[in-house]
């Protein structure tokens, strides 16, 4: 369901940046909470799906990976069972971030963090 509030693949994926520690851990010299504050303000200027990154349609991103894996499993956009928070992508985050490179882009200047 591109390009709308239920877009939960690119909404979640909002989500899991918004409520990571990943890139404010890299930044030390700026605090989280301005960090989060920049990044959603940004992202309530993007077309819906990546706007809806708080899943208020499902009731926040937790309900909303038990729905969109429920979604997967079922090859169904209602799908008739929602699966456990156990059995969640989320669950299943296994990625070493380390080699992510992050970006802080200000004053049409581009600077890599790490």
């Amino acid at each position: 369901m591109t390009n709308s509030k239920h877009w939960l693949e690119e909404a979640l994926a909002e989500s899991s940046v918004v409520r990571s520690r990943y890139v404010s851990n890299k930044n030390k010299g700026v605090k989280a909470k301005h960090i989060t504050a920049m990044y959603e303000w940004h992202l309530k200027m993007m077309p819906p799906g990546y706007s809806d990154y708080e899943c208020r349609a499902y009731g926040g991103p937790d309900e909303a990976h038990k729905y969109f894996v429920s979604q997967l499993r079922e090859v169904k956009r209602t799908p008739e069972a929602i699966l456990p928070k156990s059995m969640t992508i989320r669950s299943l985050n296994l990625h070493d971030f380390s080699s992510v490179p992050t970006y802080w882009v200000s004053s049409n200047r581009l600077k890599q963090v790490c």
